[in-house]
């Protein structure tokens, strides 16, 4: 299979390809809205300080780098290699 660019991605990991797609849309570190609605891409080039926030219900893919979440004195710790999914009542 080859790219449009010509470039064979037949051995390349599918997390590898994603994180490509995501850094087209997202060319530098912040938030980025996309054409649809219910779906953004986050992208930080550095560590950020802990943020206190919120979500709704939602999906989080990591594709590269690791993440840090802390809840009450719970710490969870994950990267591209490992999916959390944690559900609160």
């Amino acid at each position: 299979m080859s790219h449009r660019d010509g470039a064979d991605i037949s051995r390349v990991p599918t997390i590898d390809l994603l994180a490509r797609a995501i850094e087209r849309h997202a060319h530098s570190a912040g938030d980025h809205a996309t054409a649809l609605a219910a779906l953004s891409i986050h992208r930080r080039d550095a560590p950020t300080e802990p943020v206190h926030c919120i979500y709704d219900f939602g999906l989080a893919v990591t594709t590269q780098g690791r993440k840090q979440v802390m809840l009450g004195d719970k710490v969870l710790n994950y990267g591209h290699s490992r999916l959390n999914c944690e559900a609160l009542s």
